[in-house]
């Protein structure tokens, strides 16, 4: 038990050593970005130009200065060294992500504790679609989305099927429709022309006067001899010879 606490004593007293050296030697600085970024694209490369500042006043030209950066979601890690500018505390470093997701970064140096705004970088492209599935592959993707549609397909195939037998259907039931007033239409034609034209008796014309000349004949002899029945007409007395 003694044997640990010594052991923890120890290595606080040393970390504290080091965080008094750290001051000792220049303590805290300050970065100020040129310009913020926040959006990138996967493989694109960005430049980060900034100002390192002792103190937060004086320009400082630490040899060790880097961009480091942690993507959250898949917890991958990048250092990229910084390169001195032309004035002193000038600083640019060229970084480019190579896996998408929201990545934490800063600006730091191995000599003083850095303080800045490093706002979270959204880094999208192509490989979000893995980083964002948990690490599932293209091809992973496409079968699943086959598997998702493959029904429908079917669905609308038998759709198109059943739609191809109504169009039939109707194009049978249009073709009666169309026979039908075809034949209304010669129905009321026929029968118009009997409208228009006289029934025919079937006998010529000198039949026609032969009859009513008979009718005439007979019609006269019926009154003839109803007048000789009722004396209208006397008739001349026959006369018998004496024997």
């Amino acid at each position: 038990m003694r044997q640990r606490w010594f052991t923890a004593t120890a290595f606080a007293t040393i970390l504290m050593l080091a965080l008094t050296a750290t001051a000792a030697a220049g303590g805290w600085a300050t970065v100020e970005m040129d310009k913020p970024v926040t959006r990138i694209e996967v493989d694109q490369e960005m430049t980060l130009d900034f100002m390192l500042l002792q103190h937060g006043v004086t320009p400082a030209d630490w040899p060790k200065t880097y961009f480091e950066a942690t993507n959250t979601e898949t917890g991958e890690t990048m250092r990229v060294d910084a390169t001195p500018g032309a004035e002193a505390g000038r600083w640019t470093v060229d970084v480019a992500f190579a896996s998408a997701g929201t990545w934490n970064w800063a600006i730091k140096t191995e000599e003083l504790m850095v303080e800045g705004d490093f706002p979270t970088l959204e880094v999208v492209g192509n490989a979000a679609v893995v980083s964002n599935t948990g690490g599932v592959t293209e091809t992973q993707l496409t079968a699943a989305v086959t598997s998702a549609t493959e029904p429908l397909e079917k669905q609308i195939s038998s759709m198109v099927g059943e739609m191809d037998v109504l169009q039939k259907q109707v194009t049978n039931l249009a073709g009666e429709r169309d026979t039908l007033q075809k034949q209304i239409m010669n129905l009321e034609a026929a029968q118009a022309e009997q409208v228009a034209q006289p029934e025919s008796t079937g006998a010529s014309w000198w039949v026609a006067a032969l009859a009513g000349a008979f009718a005439a004949l007979i019609v006269g002899g019926a009154g003839a001899i109803l007048a000789v029945r009722h004396g209208l007409i006397r008739t001349p007395e026959l006369r018998t010879a004496s024997a």
